[in-house]
């Protein structure tokens, strides 16, 4: 036995690495244990990552670790997963574990309760048994007053729904049960028991679909990779609906059945989590978990509880669901892999994708990529030998490939604030008439993107911000989407105080919704944006409502592009092909590329014949043309060689520092002073400082320094050293990103 060690606690906390405290006491010190410490005025969750000898502190004004949870400990593979993922994206051990113990859970409360539970080892499932057979002793049989000391007890020790089935024991007699003093199971535990399945060893009632050759074949490739016990990444690729979901399913049910481990699946948005979990739901009989913003911290602290005793089998989540400590963790599947939105952009700035990778490289799992449009990363890995690649080549369910068809708007004569082409209005019309669903694309949220005064000009800009207003028409109001900043929608120029001469500049969705009812002004609507479906309960109900065909036209933004699967939706309308290639992202055309093919892919998928139509002024661009043929290989090839040329990612390194501040002069100057100390080396190179996109972000100023070098090169080392060359300024931030994706 071990006492008065010094032990190194870490806490969630940004920029924080792990402090020193005293362990008092005969219990044995175990590394990766949660334990409750003092930190400044209150009480936090840490885990003890090392004990040594001696301190740099007085020991005198060390404070003292409080208590121990009798808890699942961290692994050891996880914490090195910790360290690996902080180096890697260069932030603190802190910052990672604050993912790993996600503020706002209380907890240091909810782990004593849970300490407790644990105690209680009798399960519902022989409680309820034990009611049927009226086995109890009569000392064992709880009286009035000890039901609520019982209900208190364990509500975490739950059986198979489908276990009470078979008993006969509907919810409502089990809780009259409790109400004549005969059982203390309570109508939460039978609740909870339905929602998230068998946790007590029974079978699951699983029923999955025939699957065809072709996907058989992938399902026992990836199970045989989990069976291996050894780290492995596959690449699944396929056309839009070939089934990637059913057969990632069908190699999840392997894992519930045979009881091997957990699943996590990971979602490039929360809108995506109500239709796959509904899918899982009607598959395997229960709901899984689900992890996301949208949950309270209530719901949270239970999800995270249930995942730490290996309780919760399955997982849906968004990025941050990675972090969670699983602690059997056999199988991630990262669906829609090449989704911009798995890369994290604030505070800690890490990909998704590529960090499942790297846990499962340090846990010894399996890491499932799914995407009918792979990034290029993925390929190159591919080639290298590094991921194993497997196709689907045809839809699945006998669904059509969809008729592409391009319009030229060159060759347009449309009417003033009018957006659509005469093919699109007719094909809108017609399926209309056939109760066919349509769904129109147009990656720009609310009415209009800018706001000018015709007659002087003026354009109406963020305070805090280098941004445009956009105006949101249903709601009156400019509003920035970059910061939180809103104003109502002026009746007169601030500039020249003239009044009725504000015009809106171009389309957003909501203008589009407006055209669309100009001539079918009978029309069920349905907008999707972030604006629109902000929680996962909307989002639900949105897509129920379009699946129940109480929506004849679909108007979104790249959210109906993600994974959904609306089974009466014939055609697809994309107004506004060339959006996004503008600006100076290296991904601008590969981005454009997946998410035009995406959208597309959501027509025809199972017995209608989809149409993609398809509005362009550049009809002769590589994208459109690759599009039109379906032909991605060529659009693959020339995007490959002009990233090697360019000698840009895949085939190199990169990461972005990003430098700001309220005082304009000072990080410009902090920049200039940043790159003039670089270290020059042949195969490294520095570009920069620049003033960045987006030059005035939330009241601060931005300078961007871009950093290049070969893929053999430790970026990481070469950046750590950089930045100790110059001294630290207090009012000017400076951001390292690690394989950037936005450049703005």
């Amino acid at each position: 036995m071990l006492s008065n060690k010094l032990v190194k606690i870490l806490l969630p906390i940004d920029h924080l690495g792990p402090l020193d405290y005293i362990w008092c006491g005969e219990q044995e010190i175990v590394i990766g244990s949660f334990v409750i410490v003092p930190f400044r005025n209150k009480e936090m969750v840490g885990i003890i990552w090392a004990i040594h000898n001696s301190t740099n502190v007085d020991q005198e004004r060390l404070k003292k670790v409080k208590s121990s949870i009798k808890i699942p400990i961290l692994s050891e593979s996880l914490m090195h997963f910790i360290i690996k993922s902080a180096n890697y994206n260069m932030v603190s051990l802190g910052g990672i574990l604050k993912m790993v113990i996600p503020n706002g859970l209380n907890l240091h409360k909810k782990m004593a309760f849970y300490e407790k539970t644990i105690e209680y080892q009798k399960s519902t499932l022989d409680i309820v048994r034990e009611v049927e057979n009226d086995t109890r002793s009569e000392d064992s049989k709880p009286t009035k007053c000890s039901v609520k000391d019982e209900r208190q007890r364990d509500h975490s020790n739950f059986a198979d729904y489908n276990t009470f089935s078979h008993l006969k024991l509907s919810t409502r007699s089990m809780s009259d049960e409790v109400d004549e003093c005969t059982i203390v199971c309570d109508r939460d535990r039978i609740h909870e028991a339905r929602q998230h399945g068998n946790l007590n060893g029974e079978r699951y009632n699983i029923v999955l679909p025939e699957l065809s050759d072709n996907q058989k074949e992938v399902v026992h490739l990836i199970n045989h990779k989990i069976d291996s016990k050894e780290y492995n990444v596959v690449l699944m690729d396929g056309v839009t609906g070939a089934g990637k979901t059913e057969v990632y399913f069908a190699s999840i049910a392997k894992i519930l059945e045979e009881d091997i481990g957990q699943a996590l699946i990971l979602l490039p948005e929360i809108v995506l989590t109500s239709q796959i979990i509904q899918r899982f739901t009607q598959r395997f009989g229960f709901t899984p978990y689900s992890w996301h913003s949208g949950l309270t911290p209530a719901h949270k602290a239970k999800v995270w509880a249930d995942i730490v005793s290996s309780k919760a089998k399955l997982v849906i989540g968004a990025r941050s669901a990675l972090f969670l400590p699983f602690s059997k963790l056999r199988l991630i599947v990262v669906d829609e892999e090449h989704d911009a939105s798995y890369k994290q952009e604030d505070g800690v700035c890490y990909h998704a994708r590529d960090m499942a990778v790297l846990r499962a490289s340090k846990e010894n799992n399996t890491v499932l990529l799914a995407s009918a449009t792979p990034s290029l990363e993925s390929f190159y890995n591919c080639n290298k030998g590094k991921f194993h690649h497997i196709t689907l080549d045809n839809r699945y369910n006998k669904g059509f490939t969809p008729d592409v068809r391009i319009v030229d708007m060159c060759t347009e004569q449309l009417d003033k604030n009018n957006w659509l082409s005469s093919l699109m209005r007719k094909e809108l019309i017609d399926n209309y008439h056939k109760k066919e669903q349509s769904l129109l694309f147009l990656n720009r949220r609310g009415y209009a993107p800018l706001t000018l005064c015709g007659k002087c000009g003026y354009r109406f800009i963020c305070k805090s911000c280098t941004s445009w207003l956009v105006e949101h028409k249903a709601l009156k109001q400019l509003k920035c989407h970059h910061c939180s900043y809103s104003t109502s929608y002026p009746e007169i120029c601030p500039e020249c105080n003239s009044k009725d001469t504000l015009r809106a500049c171009g389309p957003g969705v909501e203008r589009i919704v407006e055209e669309v009812l100009s001539f079918i002004p009978e029309a069920k609507i349905a907008l999707m944006t972030k604006d629109t479906v902000n929680t996962t309960s909307k989002a639900e109900q949105l897509i129920n409502s379009i699946l129940a065909n109480e929506v004849d036209i679909i108007i979104g933004t790249q959210l109906i592009a993600k994974g959904h699967h609306f089974p009466n939706l014939a055609m697809v309308g994309i107004v506004d092909a060339d959006l996004g290639l503008v600006g100076g992202d290296l991904r601008a055309a590969e981005r454009s590329y997946q998410l035009l093919h995406q959208v597309g892919g959501r027509a025809g998928r199972e017995k209608l014949f989809g149409k993609i139509i398809i509005q362009t002024y550049n009809s002769n661009n590589i994208i459109i043309r690759a599009l039109a043929s379906n032909n991605r290989e060529e659009f693959l090839k020339n995007e490959m060689i002009s990233r090697s040329h360019g000698k840009m990612p895949p085939f190199t390194k990169l990461a972005a520092i990003i430098i700001s501040g309220h005082n304009e002069e000072k990080v410009q100057k902090y920049s200039r002073e940043l790159v003039r100390v670089a270290p020059i080396y042949d195969n490294i190179t520095v570009l920069g400082p620049v003033p960045a996109f987006l030059y005035k972000l939330r009241a601060k100023y931005r300078y961007r320094i871009l950093v290049k070098a070969e893929r053999s090169i430790n970026l990481q080392k070469y950046l750590n050293y950089w930045l100790s060359l110059i001294k630290k300024n207090s009012n000017i931030k400076v951001k390292i990103d690690v394989d950037p994706h936005n450049f703005f």
